[in-house]
């Protein structure tokens, strides 16, 4: 049963990897049209392209992990934690430009219609891509430390 897990584990790694890579091409063209767009924000224009920068950066990072990985075939711990932390950092990156994008267009409009969904739509497939690891749930298990050591 234990190789079972473990033969599941790096099989689940190897289909992060592999799926990767168009997730980071796609990610890395929205981030440049957002820099050239910007959602017409004004006051947190600095903010949100340089955020989008940096997700232009991380995607371009995370096509070479897979790259590297796709070369050795060889996904060990370290790429692994490298590839889970370009993830969570493209997805904190993305809820700062949409959150951000939100607040200057005041909740309404069009515009606003358009970031929920993208932020929603980026969000949730980052969290599919992160299902295979446990770290996804530590904000959840910290959230229900917190309320059940409120509850005694």
């Amino acid at each position: 049963m234990e190789n079972f897990k473990k033969d599941l584990k790096i099989l689940l790694r190897h289909e992060v990897a592999d799926k990767g890579r168009a997730q980071a091409v796609a990610f890395g063209v929205f981030a440049a049209f957002v820099i050239y767009y910007g959602f017409t924000c004004t006051k947190y224009a600095w903010l949100i392209k340089g955020s989008s920068a940096f997700i232009i950066l991380l995607s371009i990072f995370r096509v070479r992990l897979i790259n590297a990985y796709k070369n050795d075939f060889t996904l060990n711990d370290k790429i692994w934690s490298k590839l889970r932390l370009n993830i969570w950092l493209n997805m904190i990156a993305w809820s700062v430009i949409l959150t951000t994008a939100s607040i200057e267009l005041e909740f309404t409009g069009v515009h606003f219609i358009v970031v929920t969904t993208v932020l929603c739509g980026f969000i949730s497939s980052s969290l599919i891509t992160l299902s295979p690891d446990m770290t996804l749930f530590l904000p959840f298990q910290r959230i229900f430390q917190v309320s059940n050591l409120e509850a005694s």
